[in-house]
């Protein structure tokens, strides 16, 4: 159990865990259960297991967008990128406007820490997409397009809208996005893109 949770947040994990493996034994290719519970495991840091049930919900249901997307983001955890961009890019094949998709492709596009795996020009459209969805004006995803502006040398850009991402964070009260922001656009001014630090090459469990 992961530290910092609550006694009360422990107890509807459990009882949240409990519920979905009830509806797997009743219904073992049930896929919103399979990923539910890699969702879940996945918050636990138990990466390897979240993405057995990831792609128990692809198998189980075609053209699952969120299974996809999930199991690129748990990829991508593990540092293991072009496996996780080929997830994303499967996610965008059946729905070329969904969200989180388009914003976790762009972020890792721009900013992955294995240079192989960038590519600011698909960043820059990945999240300039992104943000002309009508739920895309989003401190997340104004943050991401700021990063793909910086990755494609256009700081000036990325400036500007990295400083309307931290006054988005700032009225939706997130601090701590609002405090990463900060940092991210101070390295802009530098003239310097963003990068991820390597993930540890660990399962969690």
């Amino acid at each position: 159990m992961g530290q910092g949770w609550s006694n009360e947040a422990k107890a509807l994990y459990r009882e949240a865990m409990g519920l979905y493996h009830d509806a797997l034994r009743a219904k073992p290719r049930y896929a919103e259960a399979h990923l539910n519970l890699g969702d879940a495991l996945a918050s636990q840091g138990r990466i390897d297991e979240a993405i057995g049930e990831f792609q128990r919900a692809i198998e189980a249901k075609h053209n699952f967008v969120m299974a996809d997307c999930a199991l690129g983001r748990a990829l991508a955890q593990q540092g293991r990128f072009e496996e996780a961009i080929s997830c994303y890019h499967t996610a965008l094949q059946i729905d070329s406007d969904d969200l989180p998709s388009l914003n976790e492709l762009a972020w890792l596009r721009a900013t992955c820490p294995e240079a192989a795996c960038r590519n600011a020009a698909e960043a820059v459209f990945l999240a300039e997409h992104a943000s002309k969805l009508p739920n895309g004006r989003e401190a997340t995803v104004l943050d991401t397009l700021a990063a793909a502006y910086a990755a494609a040398g256009r700081f000036s850009d990325a400036v500007e809208v990295g400083h309307k991402a931290l006054d988005l964070a700032t009225l939706q009260h997130n601090p701590a996005l609002a405090k990463n922001i900060i940092a991210r656009v101070q390295l802009y001014m530098a003239k310097t893109p963003y990068r991820q630090p390597a993930p540890a090459r660990s399962s969690g469990l």
